[in-house]
């Protein structure tokens, strides 16, 4: 022990003087430290709250919550229990907690192990969660501990480990439970908390493996079944590949090999720009696996800075990271086939603002031009301005309200959306809001508020193109239906979703494993889905220290062995196949971007496609001349997405028409004006693909219009120089 924690403890017995002699445990603790030494070859540790049932409950104090103290006679080791009322529900999961705050100091690195016995008696189904939460007692409320967790029917007990992630002063630490997410009654008991110091690491101690289980985990299950089926269903298309000579006629026996280069579908993670301008040998490590994941040139096709965007960072002039460096990164983030995501440009909380804002609290007019001026500075800037190819605006304005408060409304998040639109019309534009998909789903409140947040950008005619769930896991693990379900809820409002700040961290390797498989599933099989990017990929970089892919010494997880089989193996075409008689191969392959080589009679042809969810794509090779077409149903009048999109130079676009009819194919730019016609005259029944060509048009918006007869639809795309 050392001599810092011995006078801390000092302290505590001399101010203390309702506790009982030193070392005089009572029978609750006593049979603790037994069942941890017989279990687990634990010994020692210091009480961090008492040593004493009775004492440690009467250090509770509590928000919202009714506390009633009960004595308890049963088979359960404890002897005394808090019952735990809540009526309603909160905004924000600590405006209903009790909160035990310890008297002890606590030193960096320490390992504690938090032990707590808890059961349901009356609960709301759609409304009990809970945090576990160890933290400073002060601003900046640094936390070692935050596991969630939703209360069991009957009593189980809690082992939660952790590690101290700074000094804790006598007196300044406490554990919380925060119980705003949860309505009706729960109870509590046994709780303790030991301090073992450096003489066990975390890792070392145990965990109730039961609070990492979920619904839908088992082999076999049903959920899992009809989501694979759906991933074959509407992420992949037939391909037709016809080989024929010179003269027209069948080339039997060719070989044609399909080489898938890049997913549609965004499969990504944060990057760190402090780590990619490092000159360790870590650094060098991170640049190789983000260039090439897999060890044979695949990697992520999508990224997002994860700090360096943010407006104080942006604004920072210690010369730490200059915005040469970051533009060079993101150009970098681009020559690797990655879209980059930026985040963000305004999150609405003092403590993620430049200082000046908070100090202009009563002057809405300076807070006004403030944000005016950088959303139009940072997403306008050269390098930035129509490389991004999307933006997280706002981040967690469900949660984020002091700018709210500034001005009386929530109207001004339309206005930070139109002016990213301004500074960056090819971008496109993202909220994004965390307790959405997590802690089990149970977070009704913060959906709801997002949920009216959303429709009342949408009322407004608000330019916003995708809904950011961020996805931070760890204990209470929301079952792969239910986040099936929320999406569901937010598909209704026609815009794309993105998954995009994934991590488990806490979790076992084993658990974790589990759950990076059964949430790729959930989210590649759900038709709203655009984008799944975890927060990080390594531990060195990792806000937790618990990245999903690789460990501190680039150990492989087996999380990430999930990651690289499912997204690069299982979900990645790759074929090498004969050509019949008649000089066809017939295929399906996942929507992405593909490498087509022929070979025949000595001759090596080489041509690359792009398939998406547009019908079946027929690429006929006659001699040296290559022609593709699509194949879809005509079965009612469609107007397609184009792809790519983001694109630069040309774009196709895909349509289709149930019976002949005169058909008008438009572009027009932003003002109305007609840019190009691509089709004006009458077409039989049939699906159509077209290429627009671009190069000599600014980056930017673009509209285009299908009309044929009644039918009239338009869509957006973007091109990006």
């Amino acid at each position: 022990m050392r001599l810092r924690y011995i006078l801390s403890s000092m302290f505590f017995v001399g101010l203390c003087i309702w506790r009982p002699c030193l070392g005089v445990e009572d029978t609750y603790h006593q049979s603790l430290r037994s069942e941890l030494q017989l279990k687990y070859g634990l010994t020692g540790g210091s009480w961090i709250l008492s040593d004493n049932e009775q004492q440690t409950n009467n250090l509770c104090n509590s928000t919202n919550v009714i506390v009633q103290k009960i004595d308890w006679q049963n088979s359960e080791p404890f002897s005394k229990v808090l019952r735990l009322r809540t009526t309603q529900t909160q905004s924000n999961a600590w405006d209903a907690a009790i909160r035990f705050t310890s008297a002890a100091g606590i030193e960096q690195g320490d390992a504690l192990l938090l032990v707590v016995w808890m059961r349901q008696i009356d609960v709301d189904e759609e409304e009990n969660s809970l945090t576990h939460i160890y933290e400073l007692v002060s601003d900046p409320y640094t936390k070692s501990l935050n596991a969630g967790g939703t209360p069991p029917d009957t009593w189980k007990q809690w082992l939660l480990p952790f590690e101290s992630a700074i000094d804790y002063p006598s007196g300044q630490s406490r554990y919380q439970i925060n119980l705003g997410n949860l309505k009706g009654i729960m109870e509590i008991a046994g709780l303790a908390i030991l301090n073992y110091g450096q003489k066990y690491s975390v890792d070392e101690l145990p965990t109730s493996n039961f609070i990492f289980d979920y619904e839908g985990r088992a082999e076999g299950a049903p959920w899992r079944t009809a989501a694979l089926q759906r991933i074959e269903n509407i992420r992949k298309s037939a391909i037709r590949i016809i080989v024929e000579n010179e003269s027209g006629n069948a080339v039997q026996n060719a070989t044609v090999h399909l080489a898938m280069t890049r997913h549609h579908f965004g499969f990504g993670t944060a990057v760190s720009a402090y780590r990619w301008i490092g000159e360790d040998n870590d650094s060098e490590i991170y640049r190789e696996k983000l260039a090439d994941l897999t060890g044979d040139g695949r990697t992520f096709n999508i990224a997002v800075i994860e700090n360096a965007l943010k407006w104080p960072n942006w604004e920072r002039t210690d010369g730490s990271l200059n915005r040469r460096q970051l533009t060079n990164l993101i150009s970098r983030l681009v020559s690797y086939g990655m879209r980059v995501r930026g985040h963000n440009l305004v999150w609405p909380l003092w403590n993620h603002l430049p200082d000046d804002l908070e100090e202009n609290a009563n002057n809405p007019n300076y807070i006004d031009n403030r944000i005016d001026t950088h959303i139009h500075d940072e997403a306008g800037w050269p390098g930035i301005k129509g490389v991004i190819a999307e933006w997280d605006v706002i981040n967690e304005m469900s949660h984020c309200f002091d700018l709210r408060d500034v001005y009386g409304t929530e109207d001004i998040y339309s206005d930070w959306m139109t002016w990213a639109r301004e500074a960056d019309p090819a971008a496109l534009l993202y909220i994004n809001e965390y307790s959405i998909i997590n802690g089990a789903g149970k977070d009704k409140i913060s959906r709801d508020k997002y949920k009216e947040i959303i429709e009342r950008l949408i009322e407004q005619g608000t330019p916003l193109d995708g809904i950011g769930v961020q996805g931070h896991f760890g204990t209470n693990l929301t079952p792969p239906q239910r986040i099936l379900d929320i999406l569901d809820e937010f598909e209704l409002y026609g815009k794309d979703i993105s998954i995009t700040e994934y991590d488990a961290a806490g979790t076992p390797e084993d658990a974790a494993a589990d759950y990076m498989r059964d949430i790729l599933i959930a989210a590649y099989s759900h038709p709203a889905m655009r984008n799944f990017l975890m927060w990080g990929f390594w531990d060195g970089a990792h806000w937790y220290g618990d990245a999903p892919i690789y460990t501190i010494d680039w150990r492989l997880k087996p999380s990430g062995a999930v990651f690289i089989d499912y997204v690069f193996n299982k979900w990645w075409t790759d074929e090498v196949l004969k050509t019949d008689s008649k000089g066809l191969v017939s295929t399906s392959g996942y929507h992405g971007e593909y490498n087509l080589t022929v070979t025949y009679d000595g001759r090596i042809i080489d041509h690359t496609f792009t398939l998406i969810d547009e019908g079946e794509k027929t690429v006929r090779i006659t001699g040296s001349t290559i022609e593709e077409s699509m194949n879809k149903p005509a079965d009612q009048y469609s107007l397609g997405y184009n792809y790519p999109n983001p694109f630069n130079h040309s774009t196709k676009i895909f349509y289709t028409i149930p019976e002949e009819q005169n058909v008008k194919l438009s572009v027009y730019d932003l003002q109305g004006r007609v840019v190009k016609i691509l089709q004006n005259g009458m077409q039989s029944r049939g699906a159509y693909e077209v290429t627009f060509n671009g190069e000599s048009l600014a980056t930017g918006i673009y509209i285009y219009r299908l009309e044929a007869g009644s039918f009239l639809q338009t869509k957006k795309m973007a091109l990006i120089k």
